[in-house]
């Protein structure tokens, strides 16, 4: 469990001076703030700093620097170059354990920064030296990167000290969230785990090369007691994963011999998760299971069982989610969950692991529903509707009669409530109700139910259980198809009979669009010739929301063909989609192995954000820009991914080239 933070997050040690004074003052500043005067509210906290410099009452010294930040960003442009200055400048002149905390403060503020920058340091080369030693946003990623390593360790020092410091003594400071004060009692858990949100984030080690230390032995998802004693060496002194295990470890160590348990169990549960995500080794999900089961088995008492228990059924919903037909051990995963969780919430009810089963459980339970079809079917003959659903029993199905004014007041609506209320005022054509097979697995499952035939017209598929719970899909009976072919100045549309694919001539079409976003839309009557065949002429302009409605006979039909690109006119994008590579040397050898990492992000209006689960390829290039080798990869969570090539011994040699390619999206900068 977490702290929630006043600010960034607030953290003091000695509270031994009466606050009644203090607490009146800050009442002070909360309404100046709460009236929109943030600079009287700054000179009052200024007031308050000074009072507590003469009275040398830490507690209030820290709280009014956070609030002078907090302020300054609200008041000042680059503001946080000034805030990180006065950070620098209380840690030069103080002790532990308030010097620690401003060091685990100063440390959280560059990682934050950068989370919110990240496409600025990206872009940046690596430097000998800082930019500018002073100025924080000038640095390198590698800089920024040790340099909050580098406050981190500080922070941790002296932990004994920091040990004997109980949190109950800082909480005005804090915004504690219920039932997970005996989680951390001390400020040395505190600053530890604001220092593992760091080291614990892919991201953080994206300087570091793949070859690094790896979390690559089994003995890691042991038990607590084992954990504790294990030696956590590595040539790479620098690896983020190896600073976390040893936080990790030190932690342990300190609760290990604890009278309650409260604290080592969320500890050594954090520590298993983490092992089990970063892990790469075999087996990782049944020695994860194997050890949760030993270390539960330890106890009596179902409240300490039961975030053993809450984890194992957490684990078997991921595995549930994982059943695929080649995969069939995982289908009933899901059930084992809920089996559970209905007993954590009725052994241990008053505890945070029954609010989480009651919460997993009824994620588990909940209802799903999809409804697909085709566009367009044939007239008067049978076709199917592709309904994917879970939890579902049955459904009644009802197709209604539907113009194309009710298709557009439908697409202005997203309110649940007021699309049933069009549904309700529609004519219905047919109705019936379906029996879904439902095993009681909890599994997503598809299954296609047989539409009547219908004559030509628009119609709608709705798909009910209850007024929350509906699905529904447009569509269209006609005997008109058409296909589209796009060349140079010309685009020539087809009408061709749906079933028997014959040209239709003579087929009244009038073509409308838009040739600008905001422009008027602009129509043209055009009749097929005796191939099916219309051409629209085009200029290099875009041409917007493009729609075709053709008349045959007694028939109509609508094609909606969105966008025409103009002649000559290539695709803008509008947001970036980047991809950076970092390799652990600039100058191989033949034969040797190249370890890279990888990060991908998008940007849009320069705020950028990282890409979790995206396909790309690892590409290598030889001098001549062939490709000699590729990798197909997939980032996690935090838009990253690692890999490894061995250069040829034999063929060309000279200057290779990595780069990422992206399957959905081009990549630039890799």
């Amino acid at each position: 469990m977490k702290y929630t933070l006043a600010l960034t997050f607030c953290l003091v040690f000695s509270m031994g001076f009466s606050q009644d004074s203090y607490d009146s003052l800050w009442k002070e500043v909360e309404t100046l703030e709460k009236e929109g005067l943030t600079q009287s509210a700054l000179k009052k906290v200024q007031f308050i700093a000074s009072k507590a410099e003469k009275e040398n009452n830490k507690v209030q010294r820290i709280k009014t620097l956070l609030y002078e930040s907090k302020y300054a960003l609200v008041l000042e442009e680059d503001a946080q170059l000034s805030i990180a200055n006065n950070f620098k400048k209380r840690i030069e002149n103080s002790v532990s354990p308030e010097k620690n905390m401003l060091q685990n403060l100063l440390a959280n503020l560059y990682w934050q920064y950068f989370q919110q920058n990240r496409y600025r340091f990206y872009d940046r080369t690596n430097t000998a030296e800082k930019v500018d030693d002073t100025d924080f946003r000038t640095w390198d990623l590698e800089t920024l990167f040790g340099e909050i390593d580098s406050l981190f360790k500080a922070s941790l020092k002296n932990e004994k000290t920091l040990q004997a410091i109980d949190l109950s003594t800082i909480k005005e400071l804090l915004i504690i969230k219920e039932g997970s004060r005996e989680f951390h009692p001390t400020l040395y858990d505190f600053l530890s785990h604001n220092a593992l949100n760091f080291y614990q984030t892919d991201e953080s080690s994206i300087t570091q090369p793949a070859y690094k230390f790896e979390i690559d032995n089994p003995d890691y998802l042991c038990q607590a007691e084992m954990f504790s004693k294990m030696v956590l060496t590595s040539e790479d002194s620098t690896s983020t994963l190896l600073q976390a295990l040893k936080i990790y470890q030190n932690l342990t160590q300190f609760h290990l011999n604890d009278k309650s348990p409260e604290a080592l169990t969320q500890l050594n549960i954090e520590r298993l998760r983490f092992v089990k995500q970063n892990a790469r080794f075999d087996a990782v999900d049944s020695l994860y299971l194997e050890t949760l089961q030993n270390e539960k088995n330890k106890f009596n008492d179902p409240n300490n069982i039961a975030p053993y228990d809450f984890e194992i059924a957490y684990l078997y919903y991921q595995q549930g989610h994982q059943y695929t037909e080649e995969t069939p051990e995982h289908r009933w995963k899901l059930k084992e969950a809920i089996e559970i969780c209905n007993r954590v919430m009725a052994n241990a009810p008053k505890t945070t692991a029954a609010k989480n089963c009651e919460s997993l459980k009824m994620q588990i339970e909940q209802v799903s529903l999809q409804v697909q079809a085709e566009n367009f079917i044939p007239v008067q003959q049978h076709s199917r509707v592709l309904v994917t659903y879970k939890n579902l029993p049955s459904l009644e199905f009802k197709i209604y009669e539907f113009s194309k004014n009710q298709e557009k007041k439908l697409n202005e609506i997203h309110d649940k409530k007021e699309q049933l209320k069009l549904f309700n005022s529609l004519k219905i054509q047919e109705q019936w109700t379906a029996t879904l097979p439902n095993e009681g697995d909890f599994q997503l499952h598809t299954t296609e139910v047989v539409l009547p035939q219908l004559p030509h017209g628009t119609y709608l598929v709705l798909a009910k259980q209850d007024n929350d719970t509906f699905g529904f899909k447009t569509l269209q009976v006609t005997s008109i198809s058409m296909t589209k072919t796009d060349v140079q100045d010309t685009v020539i549309y087809q009408f061709l009979d749906r079933t028997s694919g014959v040209a239709l001539s003579g087929v009244k079409a009038t073509v409308t669009y838009q040739e600008g976003y905001n422009e008027k839309p602009k129509s043209q009557n055009l009749t097929s010739d005796t191939n099916g065949n219309i051409f629209f002429k085009k200029n290099s302009k875009y041409y917007y929301n493009v729609r075709v409605q053709a008349n045959h006979e007694n028939e109509t039909a609508y094609f909606n063909d969105g966008y025409i690109y103009g002649r000559n006119q290539a695709e803008r994008e509008t947001t970036n989609y980047q991809g950076f590579l970092f390799t652990d040397r600039s100058i191989y050898r033949p034969g040797q192995t190249v370890y890279f990492k990888g990060i991908t992000l998008k940007t849009e209006n320069k705020t950028s954000e990282v890409l979790p689960k995206e396909s790309v390829y690892g590409l290598l290039y030889n001098v001549n820009g062939e490709e000699i080798n590729r990798l197909e990869l997939v980032t996690n969570e935090y838009g990253s991914v690692s890999g490894e090539f061995i250069l040829p011994n034999d063929g060309l040699t000279g200057q290779f080239r990595i780069r990422l390619l992206g399957k959905k999206h081009t990549l630039n900068n890799s």
